[in-house]
């Protein structure tokens, strides 16, 4: 369901800026969408990480 708020345009690109920080190989990481809304960015990594901590 995407409502006025929604991160779902902007997921790529999170997705694309957290990797420049972090490496591409997340899969001994952990997630944590602390504004998680709908969780829309959380499921964008929810392939690639280890496990999501999801916070609203």
């Amino acid at each position: 369901m995407n409502y006025i708020g929604s991160k779902i345009r902007l997921a790529s690109f999170i997705k694309d800026e957290i990797v420049k920080v972090v490496g591409s190989d997340m899969s001994q990481k952990t997630f944590c969408d602390i504004f998680a809304g709908t969780a829309v960015i959380a499921r964008a990594f929810k392939k690639d990480v280890k496990k999501i901590i999801s916070n609203d």
